[in-house]
């Protein structure tokens, strides 16, 4: 049975009547739930909790006596991306150690802290199982400590005085050798990104103290906190951590030394979602922040221009530009000597080769990556970069090897019959008349792999290179701000990726058998 016109339109009218209907509940619904204030603890039963990936905070939330694990838990990779979640109401709220906490707080005026603590919790400094050095740094830290240091800290690291918040220039003999320590610096006071480039804060400065008492001296290695764990195990750091709490799963995998500071977990939410009658303090919003020229401006300062953090992004850029140039390079040797191999050989080498290119391609770079630097070189003291250069080249080399298998297959057999019957060896047919022609075929894709294998070096981050990306995160976790930080490595990438396209292209343009005359043709089979 049909409908007439009118009652189609009727029946239209009705369906999106109820459908605005059902959105505007669910709106108001939403809207009502966000604006429900935080008056206790069980309020954020239920709710999403925004925490810095690798930490223990999730424990601590299974283990506190009221919340008991019943929240919705969102991984971050960084202090700076919880923060910004909170913000835009992606998450109610995320948890942080305290310093942390009062830091991020004193940044954004529409943040809290709210009061109930989750867990008292205590940083320590990891070691490898049995380390012997664990009894002689307690020691030295107990001594320290016992002449009144954690005060001193305090006071220098916790107080207003930026002026003193430096690291006094190692100036003992270190007889004893170097102590390589690994930190994160998205955690200040504890850690964090100094005026020179270098890690500072009152945990470097911990280990500095310790060292003098110890007559060590200090290698440090900044290190994205996921990675701080496997760089003790694998025995590339000595000791690793800054705000690491001390915790009975850490342990099992690591020895700790003493606690060096003791505080507590809390909560961090917009201040207009605290039910509480002083909104812990809420203030006036100062007229600056609601003026947009001044506030890109003011980020623009401190993205750049303070503390020199312009170094950082160009230092972070000259790493990412020698591991992607270098892996390329590397990669097409790699990728060419295994197709020729290939050529050369029978079918069994073929095979094997197939196989080696087939797990490479299906392994993750990253995962490849932390394998190589963690596992393979893991007691190697072999830089990051070049663990990095090593990982490219090889998923590169196969992407090159792919490439010719392709481009050499898509020329028509009866050129090389047509090369044998003039004379032409295997080798003469191969680079004169194979090769020229199959890299109208190849370039294309080489100008997309080339681009990409550019952003995937965005991930070596993970094993302590600082290359543009982490430094982007660096600055971030020191301006807690991700706006300039962000759009410039973006910017950053997005240019040198055309730069390299343009190049390869004009390049491919050159070689275009439309493009050259008669004489350039004919030069690729002339015998000398």
């Amino acid at each position: 049975m049909g409908f007439s016109q009118a009652r189609k339109k009727q029946l239209i009218t009705f369906l999106m009547s109820t459908c605005i209907l059902m959105v505007s509940m669910f709106t108001l619904s939403a809207a009502a739930e966000e604006s429900a204030g935080f008056s206790s603890l069980s309020d954020f039963k239920g709710k999403q909790i925004s925490m810095l990936t690798g930490t223990s905070f999730d424990v601590y939330m299974e283990k506190n006596e009221i919340l008991k694990g019943d929240v919705d838990i969102l991984m971050q990779n960084s202090t700076v991306d919880s923060i910004s979640s909170v913000i835009s109401g992606k998450s109610d709220a995320v948890i942080m150690d305290l310093p942390i906490a009062e830091i991020a707080v004193a940044e954004h005026e529409e943040l809290a802290i709210f009061p109930e603590c989750i867990q008292d919790d205590a940083y320590g400094f990891a070691f490898p199982k049995g380390s012997p050095l664990v009894s002689p740094f307690n020691k030295a830290l107990k001594k320290l400590m016992d002449d009144g240091l954690e005060k001193k800290m305090a006071e220098k690291w916790m107080g207003n005085d930026e002026a003193l918040k430096v690291i006094n220039p190692p100036d003992w003999e270190g007889s004893k050798g170097t102590l390589r320590y690994w930190a994160n610096t998205g955690a200040p006071p504890m850690c964090y990104l100094g005026s020179d480039g270098t890690p500072v804060g009152y945990a470097v400065d911990i280990v500095m103290q310790v060292a003098r008492e110890m007559d060590y001296k200090v290698e440090i290695t900044e290190c994205a906190f996921s990675g701080l764990i496997p760089s003790v195990q694998s025995g590339k750091a000595d000791l690793a951590g800054a705000s690491m709490s001390i915790t009975e799963e850490r342990r099992e995998k690591v020895d700790f030394s003493d606690p060096f500071y003791r505080g507590g977990s809390f909560l961090v939410v917009r201040k207009d979602r605290l039910a509480l009658s002083d909104k812990a303090g809420t203030a006036e919003t100062n007229e600056e922040t609601g003026n947009l020229i001044a506030s890109i401006r003011n980020s623009f300062y401190k993205t750049f221009i303070q503390e020199n953090r312009g170094n950082v992004f160009l230092k972070g850029f000259l790493n990412t530009m020698i591991i992607t140039i270098a892996s390329m390079f590397l990669g097409c040797v790699f990728g060419f000597s295994l197709f020729f191999l290939c050529r050369k050989t029978g079918k069994t080498v073929f095979s094997i080769v197939q196989t080696v290119t087939g797990v490479i391609v299906g392994i993750p770079a990253v995962v490849l990556l932390m394998v190589l630097f963690y596992v393979i070189f893991g007691k190697h003291d072999i830089s990051g970069i070049i663990v990095s250069i090593m990982a490219f080249t090889l998923t590169f080399g196969t992407s090159v090897f792919s490439m010719l298998q392709v481009g050499t297959g898509a020329i028509d057999i009866g050129q090389t019959e047509g090369s044998y019957a003039l004379g032409f060896s295997d080798n003469e047919t191969l680079f004169r008349v194979i090769l020229p022609q199959a890299l109208m075929h190849i370039l294309p894709i080489f100008k997309g792999e080339a681009v990409s294998l550019l952003k995937s070096t965005a991930i070596v981050g993970y094993i302590a290179v600082q290359d543009l990306t982490r430094a982007g995160d660096m600055i971030r976790s020191r301006t807690f701000d991700a706006f300039f930080s962000l759009i410039s490595v973006a910017v950053i990438y997005y240019v040198v990726g055309r730069l390299m396209g343009m190049l390869i292209g004009k390049l491919q343009k050159s070689l275009d058998p439309k493009r050259r005359n008669i004489d350039r043709i004919l030069m690729g089979v002339k015998r000398v």
